[in-house]
């Protein structure tokens, strides 16, 4: 059998999903991959199983981001306004190879409708779909014309699979839905590493859009030195004798276990490695950032994580942190633990697409 992923452009967080998912359906049955994106290439080629097909083309569903990490309407809603030639393309393209038995997507709404028309079954993973999305943006920067089609083609899906914190108003129009666990990468391991000192170690998970990277920077630059801290951080940053430097495009899973504070945007994939570890995490507030904002609010609410403006952050980095360590990590990490969360939803998911 053979199947075919659409992956949307947004981060690493599908990457990480969809190929777990991969892997666990590999270990139930022989199944040919291939992904379809134009992005990120060499880490999809890292995280699926060995022989992937990869196909360098472009899929439809993008926002792009301002400065400040919210939404940038102008872009955005010029790129959108010429969808319909940009979808009339994407299918007649993607029409002409029918050589698979089903998709899965993380959603590209038009993935649906392309199974639809090759009579074959499109599953859905994600914790949102686009058209939620794109409902909380003011102005609205996607017609409703758009949504409403995209909500037509996603209603087409054999079975869309949602994680813990998928936004009530996407399980009710989607009632062709499963909910699952978490989803945690196969390549999720207790590796040791050893640091040389008993400092606090602090992790910054920067987003893969760099759109905290200066203010990051910042913080390093007027803290590197405060004899209490070490701060573990990618080397897109930039590079520091006091501080401790991993290639950006490691996997950053393998250092969570290991840190004692993580600090970064609530983006999906970093809530579910912090939940899974237990560790305290303060998370970066995001201007105009639906999903970014909804996870955050997920967290807090069930006092998860802590949430905090950058520029704030950045002017009483040390004072915020050792206060965070003096009061709030324990109650932290007892709250994660009382919910009991599960991360066996690639499990799930391989079992129920087989089935």
């Amino acid at each position: 059998m053979k199947c075919k992923i659409f992956l949307t452009e947004m981060g690493w967080g599908p990457i990480v999903r969809e190929s777990a998912i991969c892997h666990e359906i590999l270990k139930l049955k022989k199944i040919s991959f291939t992904v379809q994106s134009s992005k990120n290439l060499d880490i999809i080629k890292n995280f699926f199983p060995e022989k992937t097909k990869i196909i360098n083309k472009d899929n439809l569903t993008k926002y792009f981001s301002t400065s400040k990490g919210g939404v940038d309407y102008i872009k955005t809603k010029k790129y959108y306004n010429n969808y319909n030639q940009l979808s009339v393309k994407w299918f007649e393209d993607n029409l002409k190879d029918k050589d698979y038995d089903f998709f899965i997507s993380d959603v590209c709404p038009e993935a649906f409708e392309l199974a639809s028309k090759l009579k074959i079954p499109c599953f859905g993973v994600g914790h949102f779909t686009w058209d939620w999305f794109f409902l909380q943006t003011m102005p609205n920067v996607v017609s409703n014309d758009i949504l409403n089609l995209w909500k037509k083609y996603q209603l087409k899906a054999s079975n869309f699979f949602f994680p813990p914190f998928t936004p009530s108003p996407v399980l009710d129009n989607y009632k062709n839905h499963s909910k699952t666990n978490f989803i945690i990468s196969h390549k999720i391991s207790f590796k040791k590493m050893f640091f040389k000192n008993n400092k606090i170690k602090i992790l910054f998970l920067d987003s893969g859009d760099r759109i905290n990277t200066p203010l990051l920077k910042k913080i390093i630059n007027k803290n590197k030195s405060v004899k209490d801290f070490l701060i573990i951080h990618t080397d897109n940053i930039g590079k520091f004798k006091e501080t401790f430097s991993i290639k950006r495009k490691v996997f950053l899973g393998d250092y969570i276990p290991h840190a004692d504070i993580i600090v970064g945007r609530a983006g999906f994939n970093t809530i579910t490695e912090l939940l899974y570890y237990n560790k305290p995490g303060i998370f970066l507030t995001s201007k105009n950032n639906p999903e970014i904002n909804w996870n955050l609010s997920q967290m807090v609410s069930l006092n998860l994580a802590q949430s905090i403006d950058i520029d704030y952050l950045a002017e009483n980095f040390e004072l915020i942190i050792k206060d965070f360590i003096k009061f709030k990590t324990y109650e932290k990490k007892k709250y994660i633990k009382i919910q009991k969360f599960q991360f066996n939803g690639a499990q799930q998911i391989a079992k129920n697409i087989l089935k």
